[in-house]
């Protein structure tokens, strides 16, 4: 199917609430020379992040930033993000580690129902700088994606996942940086949903090359394999494949930006893809930014 939105005749009269707050705890800037607890205390520091874009018919939950249940029947819309990130050794030269959490909540209103997605992951991240030019970082996620439709009842999933990717970079100076890296992601769906699976391994590479001056170079390219068990051809296949086929895919990226005197910008960008059974597809954009 395609999803069209189409202005309506039709207003609900709703009360809006928007909230956006960060808090960075950073205890290093007051015992980076103690000893002892604080010393070990210092280490550590933590990130939060919470953002709300809320409507609701409701008027008591209206100066309330933090009612975001999507069951509400009263909510017609939501856009919700929280993340919180634990560091260990954040400013370490050659170790560190963070934990994190992430939740998004989005409820629309449409004409034919209410549609919601909800998302959360826990993580972990370390980071092992084996010499001066080659950093070895390993990282670990596991959570969930669920939307519900009130109207497409085939939009309906509840993936859970788990992902790990190691990945090696070297990094000269500071204009360049390369790195490669292996990804493995495991997504199955709930029983009553489908129980649709996907298992992508990926392994592929990233270059960076920035000159004062002159502008900046991105480069990627990945090899994908994909095994999917389940109908391709549905929402939920296209949630779970990324957009890509089962089997062997090709994916590259390129982008250039450079600086055009002090208030212009140019960037030039490309990608590809190359999947079993589906011709090369490849798109290009140009853009030219002003700032005033």
């Amino acid at each position: 199917h395609i999803k069209v939105f189409v202005p309506t005749e039709e207003f609900t009269k709703v009360f809006t609430t928007a909230f956006n707050q960060v808090l960075f705890i950073k205890p290093e800037h007051v015992w980076a020379n103690a000893k002892g607890f604080k010393k070990i205390a210092g280490k550590f520091s933590d990130k939060l992040a919470y953002r709300v874009n809320r409507k609701s018919a409701n008027r008591e939950n209206a100066y309330n930033p933090f009612a975001s249940d999507v069951e509400d029947t009263s909510l017609v819309s939501i856009n919700t993000a929280f993340q919180n990130t634990i560091y260990f050794n954040r400013l370490g030269t050659v170790f560190g580690i963070d934990f994190s959490y992430e939740q998004n909540q989005n409820k629309t209103l449409l004409t034919n129902g209410f549609e919601s997605r909800d998302f959360q992951s826990y993580g972990v991240r370390t980071r092992w700088n084996i010499t001066r030019k080659f950093t070895i970082t390993f990282g670990g996620k596991l959570g969930d994606k669920l939307n519900r439709s009130e109207f497409f009842s085939t939009n309906n999933y509840n993936i859970l996942f788990e992902e790990l990717e190691p990945k090696l970079s070297y990094q000269p100076g500071i204009s360049f940086r390369s790195s490669i890296y292996y990804r493995r992601r495991i997504q199955e769906n709930a029983p009553e949903f489908g129980m649709e699976r996907a298992t992508n391994q990926a392994i592929g590479t990233e270059i960076r090359y920035s000159l004062p001056n002159r502008g900046n170079l991105q480069a990627n390219f990945e090899l994908t394999e994909i095994l999917f068990e389940g109908d391709a051809n549905t929402p939920i296949g296209y949630e779970m494949l990324n957009g890509l086929q089962p089997g062997t895919n090709l994916t590259w990226t390129a982008l250039y930006q450079r600086n055009i005197g002090n208030h212009m910008q140019l960037s030039l960008s490309y990608s590809g893809r190359n999947s079993e059974g589906v011709r090369t597809l490849h798109n290009g954009s140009a853009q030219v930014r002003a700032f005033f």
